[in-house]
């Protein structure tokens, strides 16, 4: 493939994907005034692996962005819940596309949980939009990163994971860069240190210290002008300490969105925030809200819960439900239960 047609690929990834990924961001679809992409707002989190990980002596190495970019061996990121993984891949991911003539890469995103029995060829030929005829020709001329979300290594997964390993065989130019979720910082599950099919080097994702925290509070506030100097962001900061909140993007991200919206909140802990943001989402407090008599907060609330126990029962892979199906099933709940409101039809 040419230069030109190469650039015609990341064009196409542009284009298709990339709006995509910031609905992946916490600020997606609210009114806040922080910003909605993540090339924007994104804050890397310290990543470190360990050189001699199987020995008592370690020996830690820090990644930049540029690091994560330019690695030329396999690795899987360790990192616990709402450690913000999924948006690691995505920052690459843009960054690879804006970046193709420094690091020469074409990435590719793969949800693991979402994996079916597709072959990993069709999976890369759909993401790239190239026929699946040209696929393997594609795949040993070029240098491809494979960034798969919540990779697992869990016995259930064996077949997913020979299927991965030898397709890594057959292709030599494909990097594997993925995630997984670890139940404790800094460590690595047993199930994957024990695997036989994925020799990626392992590392890990930490939770945001203070230079992580301070860079995405200037980041939530850099649109403010009132929010963003120094004595408001130390105070935030402090405010920040006190409360012991989790040290993960999405908690602070929530804490960060609700003070912009109500100034001086402070939650009790970190199940009172997520209401008080649920509420502020829903518009509970809205002056249209008073006057709601026929569907208010509280309605919105079931008619959610409800669809989250749909999505549970169907157990697809990630908890999706398709958008005909999820609009059938909200048709049909709100005709049951609101027989004020004139019937609701698609």
């Amino acid at each position: 493939m040419d230069l030109v047609a190469k650039r015609r690929e990341l064009q196409d990834i542009k284009q298709r994907h990339l709006p995509e990924l910031n609905e992946h961001l916490l600020s997606h679809g609210t009114d806040t005034k922080s910003p909605k992409t993540i090339e924007e707002i994104f804050v890397l989190p310290k990543l470190v692996y360990d050189v001699k990980y199987k020995e008592e002596k370690k020996e830690e190495k820090e990644y930049s962005l540029d690091d994560l970019c330019g690695i030329t061996h396999d690795v899987v990121f360790f990192g616990i819940k709402e450690s913000g993984k999924t948006l690691l891949l995505d920052r690459v991911c843009g960054e690879l596309v804006k970046r193709y003539d420094v690091f020469g890469k074409i990435p590719v995103l793969i949800r693991f949980n979402e994996l079916r029995n597709e072959d990993y060829e069709t999976l890369i030929s759909r993401f790239l939009n190239v026929p699946i005829t040209g696929i393997d020709g594609f795949l040993q001329n070029h240098k491809v990163v494979l960034l798969i979300d919540n990779l697992s290594f869990d016995n259930t997964n064996t077949e997913k994971l020979k299927k991965l390993s030898a397709f890594l065989k057959n292709y030599q130019n494909v990097r594997l860069f993925a995630t997984s979720l670890v139940e404790g910082e800094g460590s690595y599950p047993g199930n994957f240190l024990a695997n036989e099919y994925i020799s990626a080097k392992p590392a890990s994702l930490r939770t945001f210290k203070t230079r992580q925290i301070k860079d995405l509070i200037a980041k939530c506030f850099s649109n403010i002008p009132s929010q963003n100097n120094k004595q408001n962001l130390e105070r935030l900061l402090e405010v920040l300490k006190g409360l012991n909140l989790p040290g993960t993007p999405l908690s602070l991200s929530m804490f960060l969105w609700i003070i912009e919206q109500q100034g001086g909140y402070r939650p009790i802990n970190q199940a009172t925030m997520l209401e008080n943001f649920i509420e502020k989402i829903l518009e509970k407090h809205s002056g249209r809200e008073i006057y709601s008599e026929q569907f208010d907060y509280r309605n919105k609330e079931r008619l959610l819960a409800d669809i989250a126990y749909k999505m549970n029962m169907l157990d697809n892979p990630g908890y999706k439900i398709g958008y005909t199906d999820l609009l059938t099933h909200v048709t049909g709940y709100v005709n049951a239960r609101n027989p004020y409101l004139r019937p609701l039809s698609h």
